[in-house]
């Protein structure tokens, strides 16, 4: 069955994955579901059984990035987890410390994100050439659902490296401080981000 051509049934599948009362049979069932989006919503449901996060952890889909919403954990208890037995525990501490070190980098490198919709970050790096549209719009599906920013979802997704959403942010800044125009930002970040 293409998702396309069944929109009401995707959507229908997708309220059943997130459900809480689907039954363990039926959210292994979705766990295989053609659809990324029904499948990152069995793993997000809090009652999908540990051997269908195992299953789903097993997913080499560009883009699955399966995550849970962030908890804060210290660091060592992330660390810790990476060598737990059950392999989506392991993949949301590796993806979790991802992000930290990120956001450390950010924070060393004194970056200050300016506010604004005047250059979209998914806008930017469309236009640098650096992931299509399509990268964008599962993304921000991913962003919906579990509050995350844009750049956390491309970088735990796959779609970009740390060194080029670091380099993507400090771009978006200067092209919202008006210190750079948006195609000389976009020409740059394609450059850098080769």
């Amino acid at each position: 069955m293409n998702e396309r051509d069944y929109p009401a049934q995707l959507s229908l599948r997708i309220a059943a994955a997130a459900n809480e009362s689907t039954s363990a049979l039926l959210l292994s069932h979705f766990a295989a579901d053609i659809s990324q989006q029904v499948r990152l919503c069995v793993s997000s449901n809090p009652a999908t059984p540990n051997h269908v996060l195992k299953q789903l952890s097993t997913d080499d889909e560009p883009g699955a990035g399966y995550r849970a919403p962030e908890i804060k954990l210290p660091t060592d208890i992330l660390v810790a987890l990476r060598a737990h037995s059950n392999g989506y525990i392991r993949k949301q501490a590796e993806l979790t410390l991802c992000g930290l070190k990120l956001e450390n980098c950010l924070t060393e490198n004194l970056h200050r994100n300016v506010t604004g919709t005047a250059c979209r970050l998914g806008e930017l790096l469309i236009s640098a050439q650096l992931v299509n549209a399509q990268e964008i719009k599962s993304a921000l599906f991913f962003c919906c659902l579990f509050g995350i920013p844009l750049g956390r979802c491309l970088l735990q997704s796959g779609h970009i490296s740390p060194d080029c959403l670091i380099a993507a942010l400090v771009t978006q800044s200067n092209i919202r401080r008006g210190n750079i125009h948006a195609e000389a930002g976009a020409l740059y970040l394609a450059e850098t981000c080769k």
